[in-house]
This record gives C-alpha cells, sequence and structure tokens, in this order.
C-alpha cells in the first residue's frame, strides 16, 4: 500500500481559496482502529463555518479549533486495514463513519447514554475528517452501510 494519500486541508480561514489540495501521509491505525478508503464525503454547514472562522467559542475544557485543519464531518468508504484487535469489520466492508463518535470514558458512556457523550472528539471538528482519501477511526466509530446504499447517500444522511 503507498505510504501518502492526497487530502484538503485547511491552513487559514476564508473562502475556498484557501482550501490546499495536497499530498499527506496515510494516517496509522492503532490495535483497535480500522483504515477506510474514503469514497464520499458530503459538505454541511459546519464545515463552511470553520472554513469561513465562523466558529463558536470552544465549550469549557474542549480544545481550541486546530488549524491546520481537515473538514468532513460526513464521510463513507471502504475499510482496507483493521488493527489487531478489531473484531466489528474487517477489509472490504463498505462503512460510514459516526459523526459524534462516543468517547466510550465519560461518565455518561459509562452509564451507556453513548448518545450524550460530553468528552468526544467529532470527525471535522476535533479529529480530522473525510476531506482525505483515507481516514482511521475506531471500530466501534464506524457502521456498515446497508446493501442498495450508495457511499454518497450514506455519507450525506449521517448528520442532517
Amino acid at each position: 500500500m503507498e505510504q501518502t494519500m492526497m487530502a484538503v486541508r485547511l491552513f487559514e480561514h476564508g473562502g475556498p481559496e484557501v482550501l490546499k489540495y495536497i499530498e499527506a501521509p496515510i494516517p496509522d491505525i492503532g490495535p483497535d482502529d480500522v483504515l477506510l478508503r474514503v469514497h464520499a464525503t458530503a459538505v454541511n454547514s459546519w464545515d463552511l463555518r470553520y472554513r469561513s472562522g465562523n466558529l463558536p467559542q470552544p465549550l469549557p475544557g474542549r480544545p481550541a479549533w486546530p488549524l491546520p485543519f481537515q473538514l468532513g464531518r460526513d464521510a463513507a468508504g471502504e475499510i482496507v486495514a483493521t488493527g489487531e484487535n478489531v473484531t466489528r469489520s474487517r477489509v472490504g466492508d463498505r462503512v460510514v463513519q459516526l459523526p459524534h463518535p462516543p468517547c466510550r470514558n465519560c461518565a455518561l458512556c459509562v452509564r451507556g447514554l453513548e448518545n450524550l457523550c460530553v468528552d468526544t472528539a467529532y470527525p471535522g471538528h476535533q479529529v480530522f475528517g473525510g476531506y482525505a482519501q483515507y481516514v482511521a477511526r475506531r471500530q466501534d466509530a464506524v457502521l456498515p452501510i446497508p446493501d442498495g446504499v450508495d457511499y454518497e447517500t450514506a455519507a450525506a444522511t449521517m448528520w442532517t
């Protein structure tokens, strides 16, 4: 497998012209991660706000909005590699990334209320999003795409 990929990254805020198409290293995966070859990503209002710099103040205890950055909260694709502990997915599976992956460690997650997680790192917010050929995600941060649903539809329907 190649060592680099193409990605669209943001190094400053502004109009569409600030987006840069660059060569970057393919993300490493850990033992609980999958490497996803991105086939589709959506552009949503958050991407537009982040790019333009029209961002809210981060919540207390949350990190500042990073630059340089890679947008793309909504991404779908095919798993091309898995970490040694991955049991939920295998190479070749079609998946979509969760736009709000739970941290699994905060008090709400431990109580089984992952949908209320307050310590998540959103793709395209705090961690590099899907504006690239590849992204690495925890195995529990992707869902299978049902048969008959294309990548574009899967990516566009995760966050409405």
